[in-house]
């Protein structure tokens, strides 16, 4: 299930690269957000992600891009009706390597992770972030290089 969030993230980093290649200076688009629903891996229940408010812009350098704008989700857990509506509006920069991308996430961000993602052994989580976020997606998946201190994990908010 990795790999999922891995692909999904490759989709990204190509759509930006391609619009990179074709432009002049920097970019800027929407970035468009479809309700998601998680069945398994990430919460022991199937979780969905849906936006309330999305005015996020992504802004293309060609060797990197900056996510900014106003972003509040809600995340539902399928099985019993709970949600909870949050900010997520970062921002964020992508730094594009040969390998890798690099994300740099910074403010508050919604982070999904499968088991494996966090560790070796480690469950599945869906993180509400706040501060500085570390993450490098690579074809060998999600390798997270540093955490904030300030962690929610919406799987625990929404299982009560």
């Amino acid at each position: 299930m990795g790999k999922i969030l891995a692909l999904c993230c490759s989709a990204l980093v190509a759509l930006v690269l391609a619009a990179g290649a074709s432009a002049a200076g920097p970019t800027r688009e929407p970035l468009p957000f479809d309700p998601i629903t998680f069945d398994e891996g990430v919460c022991p229940f199937p979780v969905t992600l849906e936006a309330v408010v999305n005015q996020e812009i992504l802004k293309d350098f060609g060797d990197y891009a900056i996510i900014t704008g106003r972003f509040v989700a809600r995340v539902t857990n399928e099985a019993n009706g709970a949600s909870i509506v949050v900010n997520a509006s970062g921002p964020a920069k992508i730094v594009f390597g040969e390998d890798s991308s690099t994300l740099y996430g910074r403010g508050l961000g919604i982070n999904i992770y499968f088991p494996g993602d966090l560790g070796p052994g480690s469950e599945g989580a869906l993180l509400l972030t706040r501060g500085l976020l570390i993450q490098r997606f690579s074809e060998n998946g999600i390798e997270v290089l540093r955490l904030p201190r300030n962690v929610r994990n919406l799987c625990d908010v929404l299982s009560a």
